[in-house]
């Protein structure tokens, strides 16, 4: 699963920061030169950072959320239980981090 997170980040970076380079590029080689008094440098730089900001899907961290919900659910029905982070550095054990429940028996 985090490799397919991962890989969408990298889709969605490489397409924010390709469509970014092409609108400066555009303004850059055709804007300033035919209509140099429409849109100046501040301006520019301003709706390139908005276009690569606009690609940030709204949706994405709910969709994250909600994967990372199903994962653990997936966990509790196979028994694997994951503890918390102990509060102080000193609680850590390497056993105490994720952990096998044993079926449990009664002993009447």
């Amino acid at each position: 699963m985090q490799r397919e997170i991962n890989r969408f980040v990298v889709i969605i970076a490489v397409l924010s920061l390709l469509t970014g380079t092409f609108t400066f590029l555009l303004w850059k080689l055709y804007l300033e030169k035919r209509h140099p008094d429409y849109l100046n440098v501040p301006g520019m730089m301003i709706n390139v950072i908005s276009l690569i900001v606009a690609y940030v899907p709204e949706g994405m961290p709910l969709a994250i959320t909600l994967t990372l919900r199903n994962v653990a659910v997936r966990m509790k029905s196979k028994n694997l239980l994951v503890s918390s982070p102990p509060s102080r550095p000193s609680d850590a054990r390497p056993s105490s981090s994720a952990t096998r429940r044993a079926p449990s028996r009664s002993t009447a």
